[in-house]
């Protein structure tokens, strides 16, 4: 009589890079913190404020997922499964956000990047 194995382990992995995305720019707004008031902040001189659309925002997402199956008589089975994922943005809560809000600092776009606005563990601290 031959034995069955009764556990089944499946391992897999998701990654994705975006590059080229939509990210919504103030170009006119003065840095973070400065003393500035608006007329003086205008880079483009007797230029109204105006909001750019660009493409420079990037995206990255990574997903692995561990699966363990056991198997017991008569067709039986249990599943344990686990998965992480971690997304890390610049513009998901800017331009393609749909909320209309754009990068803070226009001279730095890198500080606006980190988890997308809709990772679970952005909500945890809510």
């Amino acid at each position: 009589m031959r034995k069955e194995k009764n556990y089944a382990l499946e391992l897999g992995y998701l990654g994705t890079k975006g590059t080229r995305l939509d990210l919504q720019r103030l170009p006119k707004r003065a840095a973070a913190g400065s003393p500035a008031d608006s007329e003086a902040r205008r880079l483009l001189g007797n230029a109204v404020g105006f909001t750019y659309d660009t493409s420079q925002a990037n995206s990255i997402f990574h997903a692995a997922q561990a699966r363990l199956t056991r198997r017991f008589a008569k067709g039986l089975s249990v599943n344990t499964l686990y998965t992480y994922v971690r997304s890390i943005d610049n513009a998901s809560s800017i331009g393609g956000g749909g909320d209309g809000t754009v990068a803070q600092d226009d001279r730095n776009l890198a500080a606006e990047r980190g988890l997308y606005s809709f990772d679970l563990r952005s909500f945890a601290d809510d």
